[in-house]
C-alpha cells in the first residue's frame, strides 16, 4: 500500500477536463474529445497527469491572473501610502496653524512671519476640507473677504467688551 501511495505522489495529478474513448481496441484519454468517436466517459474537473503539458492558453491565463492580483495589491499599497502622506501633511498644517508657540516673545519680523505662516496653513487646511466636501477651493478674494469679516467680528467683540468695562466703571463709581 505504501508503494502505491509513493508512486501516486510522484506522478501527481491536476484538475482538468478529461475524455475517454476506445478506438481499435485502444483506450484513449484526452482533454478534448475528437469528433466522430463514441465517448465512453467525460469528466470535468477530473484528473490528468501533472507531467502532461498544459494548454498554452491556460499558462497565459494563470500568468494574467497572477499579474492582475499583483497589480491590485500594489495599487492598494500605494493608496494606503498616499493616505498616510496626506494625514501626515494635515498634521503638519495643524501644528503650523497653531503658530510657533513663542507668542509675543519674539521680534516684530518673527511675529509677522509666524502670522503669515499660520494664515497660509489655515487656508490650505480649509482648501483640503472643501475638497473632501466636494467643493472648489476658495479664491484669494473669498479668503480676503472672510478675513475682513472675521476681523470685523473681533472688533465688534472688543468694542462690546470695552463698552461693558466703561459701564461697569460708571455703575460702581471707579
Amino acid at each position: 500500500m505504501k508503494w502505491f501511495l509513493a508512486i501516486f505522489a510522484m506522478t501527481g495529478v491536476a484538475n482538468a477536463g478529461t475524455c475517454r474513448w476506445t478506438e481499435n481496441g485502444t483506450t484513449h484519454f484526452s482533454e478534448n474529445c475528437p469528433p466522430g468517436v463514441t465517448v465512453e466517459e467525460r469528466r470535468y474537473g477530473g484528473t490528468v497527469p501533472l507531467n502532461s503539458t498544459p494548454a498554452p492558453s491556460l499558462i497565459i491565463e494563470q500568468g494574467q491572473r497572477a499579474q492582475a492580483a499583483m497589480n491590485a495589491r500594489e495599487a492598494a499599497d500605494e493608496t494606503r501610502r498616499q493616505k498616510w502622506r496626506d494625514e501626515a501633511r494635515i498634521d503638519r498644517l495643524k501644528k503650523q496653524a497653531k503658530g510657533n508657540g513663542k507668542g509675543l516673545n519674539q521680534s516684530w519680523d518673527e511675529l509677522a512671519a509666524d502670522a503669515r505662516s499660520r494664515r497660509q496653513a489655515r487656508d490650505e487646511l480649509d482648501n483640503i476640507n472643501r475638497q473632501k466636501a466636494g467643493l472648489p477651493p476658495k479664491s484669494d478674494l473669498e479668503r480676503r473677504v472672510d478675513r475682513l469679516e472675521k476681523q470685523r467680528r473681533w472688533d465688534r467683540l472688543r468694542n462690546t467688551a470695552e463698552m461693558d468695562e466703561i459701564r461697569r466703571k460708571q455703575r460702581f463709581g471707579q
